[in-house]
């Protein structure tokens, strides 16, 4: 790809063109306790424990911390100080949480299955979202921007979760809004992203509980840090 003048080159073509694939199950895993900001989690299993795809295997340490849950169904093979190892059985058996409406639960409801589901942020820091999402006790928040724009050359997992799952994405933003009670919503997105936008405006038709405005930016480095992103707003 050639670069425009000024413009940081975006490299995105090797990953993006390609198809989304599940990937296959791994014979064993190591989960460092420490995946989050804050302490790390406690073990609640030990060797010789049988688990499965989402049972909490260490629980969360104080108020920054999150709990770990088993991401193959297997074998506790090992539990350290600072890791847990599970040898697959090969079934990927699942144990799920209650179905639950955020539509109409109680915040503290939906404050505590963030907290029992382990959720924390993607960002380098791994921040608990139990916790981010009570900054409306804090702070008044009048719009949630939800940052599409993944300005970073090579980067393309923004583009490629929005172009298939656009309506759980919407989902999730519907629900941290409620959480922070947002008034509206705002998606950032860069314009080299048409399939994403497409998918995105397709989501768009269906009824939204809070109002939801799509803002096509500008593809510039580094549109995506998120001051930036809000000047561009």
């Amino acid at each position: 790809m050639t670069s425009r003048e000024g413009f940081t080159p975006e490299r995105k073509q090797r990953s993006n063109q390609s198809a989304l694939i599940e990937a296959p199950l791994p014979s064993w895993v190591t989960l460092p306790l420490q995946q989050h900001s804050g302490q790390p989690a406690t073990p609640c299993v030990s060797a010789g424990d049988t688990v499965k795809v989402g049972s909490v295997i260490a629980k969360r340490e104080g108020m920054i911390s999150s709990a770990l849950h088993a991401s193959i169904s297997g074998t506790v093979s090992e539990v350290s100080a600072t890791q847990i190892t599970i040898q697959g059985d090969g079934q990927d058996a699942w144990q799920r949480l209650p179905s639950l409406d955020w539509r109409v639960a109680d915040t503290a409801v939906l404050l505590e299955r963030l907290n029992e589901s382990g959720i924390v942020g993607l960002g380098g820091a791994g921040f608990p979202t139990h916790i981010k999402a009570r900054v409306v006790e804090q702070h008044a928040i009048h719009t949630l921007v939800i940052n599409a724009a993944e300005c970073e050359p090579y980067i393309t997992a923004d583009d490629l979760t929005l172009r298939h799952y656009a309506n759980e994405v919407l989902e999730g933003a519907q629900i941290i809004a409620k959480l922070c009670g947002a008034q509206q919503i705002v998606i950032g997105i860069e314009d080299n992203k048409p399939e994403a936008i497409g998918a995105l405006k397709q989501a768009l038709t269906n009824s939204q509980q809070i109002p939801v405005e799509l803002t096509v930016i500008a593809t510039r480095y580094p549109s995506g840090g998120e001051r930036q992103l809000i000047k561009n707003y």
